[in-house]
């Protein structure tokens, strides 16, 4: 039941995978951005609250920079609004 991730996350260089399914985490340190090896990072967490038929979904605020996570294969919901510095970023990824 963590609620936020250290900045020290930076240090894991190696981590491929990233679970924090169900989690209370809802953005990611600048460090996450140096873990270019992490290829999947799964982070939705669902609650029934306005509906009990369809569950609200809960993104995540990642940092600018995100771009450097070019390992990265499968994503979990990220929060965009209207950041388009944050669209151009994920644009590059392939």
């Amino acid at each position: 039941m963590i609620s936020e991730l250290p900045e020290s996350i930076r240090k894991l260089k190696y981590l491929e995978i990233l679970d924090l399914k169900g989690s209370l985490v809802s953005s990611f340190p600048a460090g996450i951005t140096q873990l270019t090896c992490l290829c999947q990072l799964r982070n939705y967490r669902h609650s029934f609250q306005s509906s009990s038929f369809f569950p609200d979904s809960h993104r995540m605020r990642v940092p600018t920079g995100i771009r450097r996570l070019t390992s990265q294969q499968k994503w979990g919901s990220v929060e965009v609004n209207e950041d388009y510095e944050l669209v151009r970023e994920l644009r590059k990824l392939t």
